[in-house]
């Protein structure tokens, strides 16, 4: 936290001017910018009235447009400063999203997001076919998504090719590495002994997490838990698609939505022992 994540895309945006250097967006390149905290000029209007006059576009296409993020039926006409943060999240990208757009920046994407409104984002980053670049803590967020990770830490980025795990494990063998060099510094500058059994115990401790077996079987649970993640994923999207189709079906409608909230508890459970594994 504090290290600069979110000036760091303001200054691609041209939100802020950097001190020194210079920021350059290819000729072709059309993007926009999601922040955290996602605001309206005229929060009093309804969702299809701020989509009509935003887009200057008539009801039938806003209706449809919004119907792609979700809005549907009665729910387009709720005030917007009655939506939920990620309700506001879904409507600002149906608004800025279209056919151009090749760079996609999001700040914070998943932060404070409950299951359904974090389900429809990661549906909408898994749609877009251009860059993404986005900040987050969200390590499952991260490791979904990302190819490329940019560590910030102490003012500088560590570029590194691959997703979380990936980077998680680099990382670990890196610590481990540095860590002798420490000691012979530290052996140089006749350090006291108090020091030296202190970087000793350090080493010792990062040695004894590397441990491969281990790394092996958390890979195979890690994996594991990703396949089910997706296949509950695509139950609840097929769910939901029936969902639409029946809707008069009262019944029908019911019983869908008990299934997709056990579904769904199944799911927040691989979560949070994936997110448990990976801390």
């Amino acid at each position: 936290n504090g290290c600069g994540k979110t000036t760091l895309l303001k200054l691609i945006t041209a939100e802020e001017t950097p001190d020194s250097g210079f920021v350059r967006i290819g000729v072709s390149t059309n993007y926009v910018f999601l922040p955290q905290l996602v605001t309206f000029d005229e929060p009093e209007l309804s969702i299809l009235d701020t989509v009509r006059y935003r887009l200057e576009i008539s009801e039938e296409m806003a209706r449809n447009r919004l119907a792609v993020w979700h809005f549907k039926g009665e729910e387009v006409f709720k005030h917007v400063k009655d939506l939920s943060g990620g309700e506001k999240s879904r409507l600002k990208l149906c608004i800025l999203m279209d056919n151009d757009i090749n760079l996609l920046i999001l700040d914070e994407p998943t932060n404070h997001l409950d299951i359904a409104s974090r389900q429809w984002m990661e549906d909408a980053i898994d749609k877009f076919e251009g860059t993404l670049i986005f900040v987050s803590h969200d390590r499952y967020l991260i490791n979904k998504f990302a190819n490329r990770i940019w560590d910030m830490d102490g003012g500088k980025i560590t570029d590194f090719t691959g997703n979380y795990s990936d980077y998680k494990k680099w990382k670990m063998k890196t610590d481990i590495l540095v860590m002798p060099q420490v000691i012979g510094k530290v052996i140089s500058n006749k350090k006291t002994n108090d020091d030296m059994k202190t970087i000793s115990k350090n080493l010792s401790n990062n040695r004894s997490r590397w441990n491969p077996k281990k790394e092996r079987q958390i890979a195979a649970k890690m994996r594991d838990l990703e396949k089910d993640i997706g296949l509950l994923e695509e139950k609840i999207r097929d769910i939901e698609n029936e969902m639409e189709e029946c809707a008069s079906d009262y019944k029908r409608l019911q019983d869908l939505m008990e299934e997709k909230k056990e579904i769904t508890m199944k799911l927040d459970s691989c979560y949070m022992e994936w997110v448990e594994i990976e801390g």
